[in-house]
Formats: C-alpha cells, structure tokens, sequence
C-alpha cells in the first residue's frame, strides 16, 4: 500500500489528475468521517473536506511523497477545522456585538428583521451546491475577482460567472420574497 500511495502522491505531485482523483477517492471517505466526528456537523464536515482536497490540489507542486501521508492530510484537516471553529466563533461574537449596538441604535423591530434577513441569507448560502458555495464566497467572502477564482478553481471565467449570478440572482428571489413579508404589518 505504501509503494502505491508513494506512486500516487508522485503523480499527484506532477500534476497528474487522475492520480488526484485516486488519491481524493481514496482519502475523502477517511477524512470525511474524521471531520464529521470533529466537528458533529454533516455540512460543515463536506465543507471542509472539500477545502483540504481544494488546498492539496492548490499545492501539489510541494507534496512529499516520502512523508507520511495520513499525517500530512489529517494535520490539514485538523488545522482547517480549527480555524474554521476560530473564525465561527470570532465571526459570532462579531455578528453578536454588531447587531446588538445595531438593536440599541434603532427600533427593536428593526433590528430583528435585520437579524432574521442575515440568517435566512446565511441558510440559503449554506444551502447551495458545493461549488457554487465556494465560488461565492471566495468572491463575497475573500474579495477575489472572477479571474483569481478560475485559476484557483481550475475552472473558466465564464463557469464562475455563471455560479455567481446564480448566487445573487437566488438571494435576490428570496430576499423580495421573504424580507418583503417581513415589513407588512
């Protein structure tokens, strides 16, 4: 098995993407349930599975293939994950202080349409498919441009237009459709 995931990681290491395909059919079910287990969340789970599979491929040029393996992959995993729970957490108390001077600042009533807007877009966000996910958020979320998110993707200009306007044109039904109701009477 060594001799095998040592030819792989090679490969990998060249840039060869079936070998990438091999290794990621290999490895996403192994990481999958570790992140699962850690972070008690299916979704955030897959997310972030998906983000160590997106890093190894970002970096294949730098993969080791004398290293030891798991190690590499789970150390990642567990480094993502925790800096995912860090962000959550910061992002949190962030959202928490915001809308809180945001309520003291204006009516009450306002302040919780403001919440339950964010939450729904939060929902919606989580709810798409993962690439598009991704894409929007790299673009939302880390301020890259549409040329950036292709290269780092590995996808066209125009796919990540696509997902984009997706995104946006999604938010936009369900904001007209439900923040709307949120102001009747």
């Amino acid at each position: 098995m060594y001799e095998k995931m040592h030819d792989i990681i090679l490969k990998v290491k060249e840039g060869d993407k079936d070998a990438f395909s091999e290794l990621y059919r290999l490895y996403y079910p192994k990481i999958f349930s570790f992140l699962l287990r850690l972070m008690k969340s299916r979704n955030v789970a897959e997310e972030i599975t998906q983000e160590v599979f997106f890093r190894l491929w970002i970096n294949h040029e730098v993969l080791n293939p004398e290293m030891s393996h798991d190690s590499y992959f789970f150390s990642i995993a567990k480094n993502i994950a925790i800096n995912n729970i860090r962000k959550a957490e910061i992002e949190k108390r962030y959202y928490d202080e915001t809308l809180q001077q945001s309520v003291e600042e204006t009516d009450p009533e306002e302040g919780m349409n403001f919440s339950e807007l964010q939450e729904l877009i939060d929902q919606a966000v989580d709810a798409m498919p993962p690439q598009q996910r991704l894409v929007f958020r790299l673009s939302r979320e880390d301020g890259l441009i549409n040329e950036k998110i292709a290269q780092k993707l590995n996808l066209s200009k125009r796919t990540v237009e696509k997902h984009i306007s997706n995104s946006l044109k999604m938010l936009r039904k369900l904001i007209e459709k439900n923040y709307l109701l949120l102001f009747l009477p």
